[in-house]
């Protein structure tokens, strides 16, 4: 059975070129899918990372229980979609969902653990001179934003480095290095991370069918 990945790490950190790096070279991963009330912005639909909904649509699907982990930022509402992880992993695909409220980690794991779904936890961190080069570079026509961003963005870390709570959360802590290589160091290593959860479930599968006595060998194709 396929498992559900949250990947969490500061703005800049290359959550969404991991992704979209990783569902490049395999086939079964998925990215998950988030929800919000806000309008999207000039190419944002085709990226799929969020469904835009109007207010109504938002809190029709939250009443049914289809979204949560909700919050409102500047009077406008985000969710996870449940559903959307669900359906996705009951079809077979690995889902990545970038979620990087630190301290909802581990609710959030344990939430879907509870729907049956095998969940994993990776942060992804990098140096702050790197992060803040990459965040200049994303932010060059609006300079006045980048010392809020990096103040935010140190506050954050640094409630994570300062809670064994939180950090115990994750199940995997990486770094991404600021080299000639780009994403590829990272992409490689969770790449591994998820071919070894694969392998992990098949065969905890079936351990557990040869001790119910369910066990089928698969078989010899023939020649």
């Amino acid at each position: 059975m396929p498992s559900l990945f949250i990947i969490s790490g500061p703005s800049a950190v290359g959550k969404d070129d991991l992704i979209n790096g990783l569902m490049d070279i395999d086939e079964n991963v998925l990215r998950g899918r988030k929800v919000t009330t806000r309008k999207p912005r000039p190419g944002e639909r085709k990226t799929g990372s969020y469904l835009f909904l109007t207010h109504a649509q938002f809190h029709k699907r939250l009443e049914a229980g289809e979204l949560f982990q909700h919050y409102v930022k500047n009077e406008i509402w985000y969710a996870i979609d449940r559903e959307f992880i669900v359906d996705e992993v009951a079809s077979g695909y690995d889902v990545l969902l970038v979620f990087s409220m630190y301290d909802r980690i581990g609710q959030l794991q344990h939430s879907m653990q509870d729907t049956g779904i095998n969940t994993k936890s990776i942060l992804v961190l990098a140096d702050l001179a790197d992060l803040e080069e990459r965040i200049r570079g994303r932010y060059e026509h609006s300079p006045e934003e980048i010392p809020t961003r990096m103040k935010t963005m140190k506050k954050d870390l640094k409630s994570v480095l300062h809670s064994q709570r939180t950090l115990t959360d994750y199940d995997y802590i990486l770094q991404n290095p600021n080299s000639e290589a780009g994403i590829q160091p990272l992409i490689a290593q969770v790449s591994s991370i998820i071919e070894a959860e694969r392998a992990n479930l098949i065969a905890n599968e079936e351990r557990l069918d040869r001790v119910l006595g369910t066990y089928r060998p698969p078989k010899k194709k023939k020649k």
